[in-house]
Order: structure tokens, then sequence, then C-alpha cells
């Protein structure tokens, strides 16, 4: 839960704003859509692999940037942390996936009628109360699509969390996903230090197959709502 709702909070709230960015008149505006973007059609396994040598407590460059900075006296073994390892992951995960929600936020923003913006500015509302009476209302529909998805995913969330911890150290990262697939699997010579239980492992799924299924059924309800308002 900690995952889903730290993740959630911050990645909208950093999509929201690049794409209010990215929607005004900013020079190579297309190029940083392009470059933000980039991340979410790359493997979310490679990224993993990646980013545990950028975290690495012996020569990882987020560790030298700190250190170079006077942050941090002692290299830190980020993932390694139990207070650490799960938001390190959280962070991988909004740099991975904020790109797709910006792109969203941005078809929304563009859907917006100009002359909402002009009744406004007539009215004498200026850029906070523009994006507070005309701008967030008119993202609800959407808005709220977007919530949905990022739930949905942020609970089927796997392989990034199994290629850069495995659920350690001692759980501090463990998801759901990844301690069914310990208890399904742990059979199989994969070290996990449980014994094999695929009944449980096959009840989990069901349990989470339940949830999003109840999401998305929502997520369904809610994109019908918006067809109505439109």
């Amino acid at each position: 839960m900690i995952y889903v709702l730290s993740k959630l909070f911050i990645e909208l709230s950093l999509a929201l704003g690049m794409a209010i960015v990215l929607n005004s008149k900013l020079k190579g505006r297309k190029f940083f859509r392009s470059v933000f973007f980039l991340p979410v059609v790359t493997s979310t396994a490679v990224i993993g692999i990646v980013f545990s040598g950028i975290l690495s407590p012996f020569d990882g460059t987020f560790n030298q940037i700190l250190a170079k900075l006077g942050l941090i006296r002692t290299f830190r073994d980020w993932l390694g942390d139990p207070k650490t390892a799960l938001y390190a992951i959280i962070g991988v995960a909004i740099w991975h996936d904020v790109g797709i929600n910006m792109v969203f936020f941005l078809a929304g923003l563009q859907s917006i009628p100009e002359y909402l913006y002009d009744a406004a500015r007539v009215d004498g509302a200026g850029p906070w109360r523009q994006f507070i009476y005309v701008t967030l209302p008119m993202l609800r529909p959407i808005a709220l699509i977007i919530v949905m998805l990022s739930i949905i995913g942020s609970f089927k969330v796997f392989d990034l969390v199994n290629v850069m911890t495995g659920g350690g150290p001692y759980y501090a990262s463990e998801v759901v996903t990844d301690y069914m697939f310990k208890y399904g699997f742990a059979g199989s010579g994969l070290g996990t230090g449980v014994v094999a239980q695929q009944g449980y492992a096959a009840t989990i799924g069901i349990g989470l197959f339940l949830i999003i299924a109840v999401l998305t059924f929502f997520q369904l309800k809610l994109g019908r709502i918006g067809e109505r308002e439109e």
C-alpha cells in the first residue's frame, strides 16, 4: 500500500506539472516530450538492471554525485537498506511511468477549449484561478481514469522489484506479486527461503485478480461518466 499511494501521488503530480509546461509555448517541447516518454517504451527489467548499477554502494553514479555535492560522506547501499530500498524502487518506477501519464494529461489539456480561458481572463482570473476553476474541472474525467490505471499498474508491479531487490532486504520492498511468486515457484531452486505452496499462491493470485477486476469496473464506469459529460 505504501508503494501504491506514494507512487500515485508523486507520479501524477509530476505528470500534470510536466504536461502543463509542455502544453505551453516552450521551445523544443516536442523534443522534451520524446525524452520524457522514452523510459515508457524501455523494458522494465533492463531499467531495473541499469538502476541497480546506478544505486550500487560501491561505484554507483548516484552515490558519486551525492558525495561530490557534499550530501553524503560515505556511500550508501540504497537497495540493501530496509529503510530506503522500497523508496528507491518507487523512484525508479516513477521515472519509468511518469511519461505515459504526462501524455494522457497533455491530451486532456489540449482538448480544453481556448474560449474558456478567454472568458476567465475577461472576468479577471489570473493563471492560478484559471488552473483551479478551468483546467482542473475540465481534466476531472481523464484524471479519474489516469488514477485508476495507475493504481492497477501499481498492484501489478513485479519485474522491477524482482530484478532490483527480490523483495528484500528483510522483506522491506516485497509487494503482492513478488510474494505470490515466491510461494508459487519456491520449489524451483530459486533460493527464496520459503516452502512452495502453490495453492496459497493461487489464492493470492485470485485475490489480486478480484481487486484489479473491481478497479477495472470502476475505471469503465468513470470512462462512461466522462463520455456523458463531454
